[in-house]
């Protein structure tokens, strides 16, 4: 029977196809709960999570090559699988990003305009969003123009200011 050094390398590599098929679900339940497009946003440079996307499995199968002991191959493995989670969940919604007639899809994460308990711009690049269970999102845009309207548009649905 292999020992768990030897397994967690190997459930490592399980999770990544896993994590890939839960994030593009996820991305494309978003997409449909939040109705039609009012306006997208472009598509940010991906290069970076393109290379972590494929650097992340070489990073796990390292711990084949390299005998490490029991945490860093803890470590190691769990940085790999977070790494590649990350890279696809910024691929999967950067691809369907913008303001929609339910809510806002930005950096990663999807807000329900019905969700949202007040938003304040934090500095013109800047929107804080508190929701209403308090959790705090920031979004961030070198376009003003874009935070003004995302500002406005909160607003305009019920978002108070902070």
């Amino acid at each position: 029977m292999p020992d768990i050094a030897t397994l967690m390398p190997v459930i490592a590599l399980v999770l990544l196809p896993v994590s890939l098929v839960a994030v593009l679900a996820q991305a494309r339940r978003a997409r449909r709960a939040m109705g039609a497009v009012v306006e997208g946003f472009p598509l940010r440079p991906s290069l970076q999570f393109v290379g972590i996307f494929a650097a992340a499995p070489v990073l796990i199968a390292l711990n084949f090559i390299r005998d490490f002991d029991l945490l860093t191959t803890f470590a190691v493995s769990g940085v790999g699988v977070l790494g590649f989670y990350i890279a696809c969940r910024e691929l999967a919604y950067g691809r369907v990003s913008g303001i929609y007639e339910g809510g806002i899809i930005w950096n990663g994460s999807a807000i329900a305009f019905g969700d949202v308990d007040s938003a304040a711009a934090e500095d013109p690049y800047t929107v804080v969003i508190t929701l209403k269970d308090r959790a705090r999102r920031r979004f961030f845009s070198n376009d003003t123009g874009r935070i003004g309207r995302v500002l406005a548009l909160l607003r305009e649905n019920g978002a108070g200011g902070e």
